[in-house]
């Protein structure tokens, strides 16, 4: 995938230098038969920018001859990470959470408070196993997801498309009881929440108020709900 975007690079870069050196000659001389060459240098310069737009957001299909895992996997530990743009250095959380049911979802947050969501399944070669590696894939009119889930080590990574964006994501299964409470701030909270609050879930704690409400930093849901993690 490196090696593709780097070639991709370097046609983009050759197509604004022969753009740019055109340019360059018409700009210095005024004659009227210049006027096609300015043409096919305006055209190239075109094709550059439809490529930056287009280059990393190739379609993410799944692979051939996998099987779902009815259910999803064994371990319903959520996992926590990253993801970053592949074209530029914009980065921000990722969640790859179970949500009840066999209903496994992937959450993805900016700094700037943008979030979007959408379901993803896995897939193994064969019968599935609680050990060895899954692939993990979903898609939506504007979301999509191929990544593998390496069960042993409690790792996962890939790719994934947001919009005409292309990203890159890996993630860490965790471990501890903290890190469930804030999967339920994610699922529950803020922008286009996986599982919205109930209309009579009591509201966010303001003006020191402390009892009968909701935090965030720290969450404090596991005071009132009890959440079970199958390992």
């Amino acid at each position: 995938m490196k090696r593709l975007l780097l070639v991709a690079l370097m046609v983009l870069v050759n197509l604004v230098e022969m753009a740019m050196s055109r340019l360059s000659r018409y700009l210095a001389r005024t004659p009227p038969q210049t006027a096609p060459a300015l043409c096919r240098s305006l055209f190239a310069i075109l094709i550059l920018f439809v490529g930056c737009s287009t280059v990393g957001t190739a379609p993410l299909t799944l692979p051939t001859g996998l099987s779902p895992v009815v259910g999803g996997i064994a371990d319903l530990r959520p996992y926590f990470g990253k993801f970053k743009a592949a074209l530029g250095n914009s980065e921000g959380d990722f969640l790859l959470a179970g949500c009840g049911c066999g209903d496994w979802r992937v959450l993805m947050s900016t700094a700037d408070g943008k979030q979007w969501q959408f379901p993803v399944r896995f897939y193994s070669t064969g019968g599935y196993q609680p050990t060895g590696d899954v692939k993990v894939f979903g898609q939506s009119d504007t979301e999509a997801l191929l990544g593998t889930v390496h069960q042993d080590t409690g790792l996962t990574d890939g790719l994934s498309n947001h919009n005409t964006i292309g990203l890159t994501f890996s993630a860490t299964r965790g471990e501890t009881h903290t890190n469930v409470a804030s999967v339920c701030v994610k699922c529950h909270i803020g922008d286009n929440p996986i599982r919205p609050q109930a209309s009579d879930h009591p509201s966010r704690c303001s003006g020191g108020v402390t009892t009968g409400c909701f935090t965030v930093d720290p969450p404090n849901c596991l005071s009132c709900h009890t959440v079970v993690i199958k390992n």
